[in-house]
């Protein structure tokens, strides 16, 4: 049975209503599973003005409040530099929601997840409330790493020029702890502001980088979550940053589904022979380039 959350409740009927911050995050470090996880000091959450803009069915105080989450810097120094994590909790629309909230993580790593309260879709806060929060380092999150550079459009190779500058010039010199902004640190915040917010148990729900996160939260914290619904899983392991690693991962999963719709009646009459199409596809872009627009 869960708490109280730290705001007044009400009984009204709610009605519907490139971050630099992925250097730092790591790779899942190694490290005993977490049994306990309510742990023995209780997080605080301190209510403050939402930083973001808010979409006109969402009266802030009623749908939706906001916030922030001590949490140390490294979780086996509870007693040493604490940050502060942006959070929003969406009131679920339902007049009797049901008990587990949804715990939205964002991906990248470093993706700004307070700004998508303006579009998330309404059925992830029909019969559950909401949170959303800006992972340590992103966001609205304090301190945010980020950097005063200017934007500079892809191919990989520029993206990484500007990264190095951002860690020699800026972070570095700022005496930022890089160490400390990585999955395994983020996963047990996760389990921080779940616990500020005076909730129980949990629904994770993440893509892309958020998948990681959200399997070491079941890997550190397996009480702490009801169900888990993981899109487009980033599995721990080599850095997806690599990129023959993501062209392996690519040709691996095309070849699960051809073969899957291979295997199917309905869908082998409807997509035949897609491995063919596929390379007659590669073949053609070979010869005549077609220019991708990002954003």
């Amino acid at each position: 049975m869960r708490k109280s959350p730290p705001w007044k409740p009400t009984h009204k009927r709610f009605p519907a209503g490139v971050v630099l911050a992925c250097l730092v995050c790591a790779l899942l470090a190694a490290g005993d599973r977490v049994s306990a996880w309510r742990g023995n000091v209780s997080p605080q959450f301190t209510r403050e003005p939402c930083p973001v803009t808010l979409p006109v069915w969402m009266r802030e105080g009623v749908d939706v409040i906001c916030g922030k989450v001590s949490v140390p810097l490294v979780h086996a120094e509870p007693q040493g530099k604490r940050i502060r994590l942006a959070v929003a909790v969406v009131k679920a629309r339902s007049p009797s929601p049901l008990p587990e909230p949804i715990v939205w993580l964002e991906g990248g790593p470093g993706g700004h997840a307070l700004e998508r309260l303006s579009y998330l879709p309404k059925f992830f806060y029909a019969n559950r409330d909401l949170i959303v929060f800006d992972q340590r380092g992103a966001g609205h999150s304090v301190p945010a790493l980020e950097c005063s550079l200017p934007t500079i459009p892809w191919p990989h190779t520029y993206l990484s020029l500007s990264a190095a500058y951002c860690l020699d010039q800026e972070l570095r010199r700022r005496g930022v702890n890089l160490g400390a902004y990585n999955t395994h640190e983020s996963a047990q915040d996760v389990i921080d502001v779940v616990r500020a917010l005076g909730y129980d148990r949990v629904v994770l729900y993440g893509g892309s980088y958020g998948t990681r996160l959200g399997l070491t939260v079941l890997a550190l914290f397996p009480d702490c979550c009801r169900s888990a619904v993981l899109d487009g899983v980033l599995p721990p392991g080599p850095s997806w940053t690599r990129q023959e690693q993501q062209l392996q991962n690519v040709r691996s999963a095309l070849s699960e589904v051809f073969a899957a719709c291979a295997g199917d009646d309905e869908c082998a009459r409807a997509y035949p022979q897609p491995d063919e199409r596929l390379r007659t596809t590669r073949h053609v872009l070979e010869q005549v380039p077609r220019r991708s627009v990002w954003g």
